[in-house]
């Protein structure tokens, strides 16, 4: 069924002046019992709806809930718009009951299409009420002119009925009621013309309908013909059918706990009973494979296997190798188990050959080295062994390793003979990216010398050459040279020497301080330049960085001297000296003198330059002296007032260093008077003011204000008044 949606865009009731495709039985007068109503079909997308459909239209005494009070059902027909129009009780011999307005109560309207939900109900304007305003001319819904008046029964001058005559009045459609021994009046039971009785309700809405509290005395039979519809409670899903089932509402049950007569054991069990606490058992003898649904288990048997099958409860079976040939065994070829010939051959004895002792003919046989050999054909653990060809080592972690036993022995010792040329007693080469050439760790981890030429060398393309690490107090790497290079190391990418100390020194160069051009520690970037000098490091670069120095926590660089730089950069292209720190507590380059009014940073130009410059903010500890501690225009004429439009704070923070208003505040004191806070001591320090007009006089006070402030005032010397001009204070 196509799915109808209804929208009532208007409803409109108004009387119907004549009865619509029916004709009860009336007289001329009589109102008729219909209701005009109008309305729009739309389906399930918004779209009118046109044709042919049938709507079932109900009345209710309430907006949601309860049971309809009357209903019928017509087919409309809606045309292109989707509008149509119904006549309300056409479908009823009486048309609409009268009774169902004569209470005065609202009345809901429910439309619903066939098997479809019903739509929201419309509430009922007067119109239909007039209905029993028209009802009202009738009598029993006939005219006065279908009666007859009554003739007298008696004298006409007697005013009282005779003895015996029931007398009173009453309401059409009640039930009588005695009120005295002959007069009647309205009861509480009220009958439609259609059938239904109400008790103290005029529109009964079912056979029988109480509107009240009820108590049955004695026992309430219900279904006594097994064929009546269920009893349930209206606006809920709780139900009783006429077998008796019954349908909660949703988590609700029956109160309380069942009764349980009897608890019989099933196959296997033993106990029960039907009064007292019931227990039930496993027998003493334990479970049968009777008792059990699955009374094997089956065991497979996989290859090389063989055997097994169902097993029962209390069963075995057996499981073994497969089965080969004569001379044959079990091989696993391939992923699978295959029987395959066995080997052959006989082995009747082992001879130890030359420096090689044991052998046999029997039993296990053993062979061992002859350690008593004298010949040259194997190296001897226990003995000094001299090699006259180059050895090459392949190893995944260390090529080769030296313990010397002696604390004053030498774990490696490389000779080069005398004699002119550039022979190299050690070298190392790594072809690792991030590889070390030459390792050495202890209290001297790598030591060489020479008497003109390089004591260690190292050589690497993307590593570290020389690599000394020492653990305790001594030394990574030691060179000594009369005339050349103690350490050299050279690196196209990395480091050419590197040393890691954890007390010591990772690297440590020495020079007796006479010769020049001479360095302790010596570093060159690119070709070099033709400064020289004596010093204790030693950085030369033509467009490089001389000297750089980069810690997380300690000093990047550190230098010491006797008399001369304790560090020295020069530079032709970029800087001397470059220093980075990467934390907001640390200094790029700093510069510590420990010495009574001596220099921490000294800066010298002698070609015209600057000794210091920096194209950042300058900051000072508060209570030191040389710099500016802030500084502040004052401008009273400002937009919204007197306000700092320019400003320095070395004391502040972040953008508060400059932008306005610094972090300083200002009150208006009057005119002429000022009074600014810094934020920070100002009354140990200098204060100077000024201003730019010639005939202001500007002053400072520090004295009567908190330590943080200072008041100011302009003075008009030519009008001789204070006046508000601007002007300039510093903080020294």
């Amino acid at each position: 069924m196509r799915h109808i949606a209804f929208l009532f865009m208007i409803a409109v009731f108004c009387l119907s002046i004549g009865f619509a495709q029916q004709t009860p039985t009336s007289t001329g007068g009589v109102v008729p019992h219909l209701v005009h109503f109008a309305g729009v079909v739309k389906d399930a997308t918004g779209h009118p709806f046109m044709g042919t459909v049938g709507v079932t239209f109900a009345l209710y005494r309430d907006q949601e809930g309860g049971a309809s009070l009357w209903l019928e059902t017509q087919n409309v027909v809606a045309d292109s718009n989707g509008h149509y129009a119904v006549s309300l009780g056409t479908t009823k011999t009486d048309g609409l009951p009268v009774e169902l307005f004569t209470s005065g109560e609202a009345r809901w309207l429910g439309v619903q299409v066939a098997g479809q939900a019903e739509q929201p109900r419309v509430l009922l304007v007067s119109v239909p009420y007039a209905l029993k305003a028209g009802d009202a001319e009738t009598l029993g819904g006939k005219p006065a002119s279908a009666y007859m008046a009554a003739l007298p029964l008696g004298p006409s001058n007697s005013s009282a009925p005779p003895a015996g005559t029931i007398t009173g009045s009453g309401t059409a459609n009640f039930v009588p009621l005695f009120t005295g021994t002959t007069t009647i009046g309205n009861s509480k039971i009220f009958q439609t013309t259609g059938g239904n009785v109400g008790i103290a309700t005029t529109t009964p809405a079912a056979k029988l309908d109480v509107k009240g509290t009820g108590d049955f005395r004695d026992t309430l039979t219900l279904f006594p013909k097994t064929a009546h519809p269920a009893l349930s409670i209206s606006g809920t899903a709780f139900q009783v059918n006429n077998t008796g089932i019954v349908t909660f509402v949703s988590g609700q049950t029956f109160p309380g706990a069942g009764t349980i007569t009897g608890v019989t054991a099933g196959a296997g069990l033993s106990g029960g009973g039907n009064s007292g606490n019931v227990t039930l058992n496993v027998p003493n003898a334990g479970l049968t494979n009777a008792m059990l649904q699955n009374s094997s288990v089956t065991v497979t048997a996989n290859s090389p296997l063989s055997g097994g099958g169902a097993v029962s409860l209390g069963g075995s079976t057996s499981l073994g190798l497969k089965n080969c040939s004569s001379n044959q065994v079990l091989e696993f070829i391939s992923g699978s188990w295959t029987c395959a010939n066995a080997g052959s051959g006989t082995i009747t004895g082992v001879t130890a050959g030359t420096d090689l002792t044991g052998g046999g003919t029997s039993g296990n046989v053993t062979l061992n080295l002859d350690t008593t050999a004298t010949d040259v054909r194997y190296a001897q653990l226990g003995a000094a062994n001299t090699f006259k060809q180059t050895q090459t080592i392949n190893a995944t972690t260390t090529g080769l390793q030296a313990i010397a036993s002696n604390p004053s022995g030498v774990a490696v010792l490389a000779l080069v003979n005398g004699g002119t040329g550039n022979g190299i007693a050690v070298q190392g080469l790594n072809g690792a990216s991030s590889g070390i050439g030459v390792m050495g760790s202890g209290a001297v981890g790598v030591s060489g010398a020479s008497g003109s030429g390089i004591g260690v060398q190292g050589a690497t393309s993307g590593g570290t050459a020389v690599m000394g690490q020492d653990s305790a107090s001594g030394t990574g790497v030691v060179g000594a040279s009369a005339g050349g290079s103690g350490v050299y190391g050279f690196s196209s990418t990395l480091n050419g020497v590197y040393g890691n100390s954890s007390s010591g020194t990772g690297v440590q160069g020495i020079t007796g301080g006479s010769t020049v051009n001479s360095a302790g520690v010596y570093g060159r970037a690119g070709s070099g330049t033709s400064v020289g000098g004596i010093a204790g490091v030693w950085g030369d670069a033509d467009q490089h960085v001389g000297v750089f120095g980069s810690s997380n926590g300690f000093a990047g660089v550190a230098g010491q001297s006797q008399n001369g730089y304790g560090l020295q950069g020069v530079s032709n292209g970029a800087d001397g000296v470059n220093g980075t720190s990467h934390t907001v507590n640390g200094s790029g380059v700093a510069g510590i003198n420990d010495a009574p009014g001596g220099l921490g940073v000294y800066g010298h130009s002698s070609n015209g330059g600057f000794g210091f410059y920096t194209d950042s903010n300058a900051a000072q500890a508060r209570g030191m002296g040389g710099w500016v501690k802030a500084t502040a225009y004052v401008d009273p004429f400002a937009q919204g007032g007197v306000a700092i439009t320019r400003c320095y704070n070395s004391q502040a923070s972040g953008a508060d260093v400059w932008t306005p208003p610094c972090g300083i505040g200002i009150v208006h004191n009057g005119a002429g008077g000022n009074t600014l806070d810094f934020g920070f001591q100002v009354n140990d320090r200098f204060v100077g003011v000024s201003s730019t007009v010639s005939v202001v006089i500007v002053s400072a006070d520090t004295t009567t204000t908190p330590p943080n402030q200072v008041s100011t005032n302009t003075w008009n010397a030519q009008a001789g008044i204070y006046d508000d001009f601007p002007f300039t204070i510093f903080v020294y």
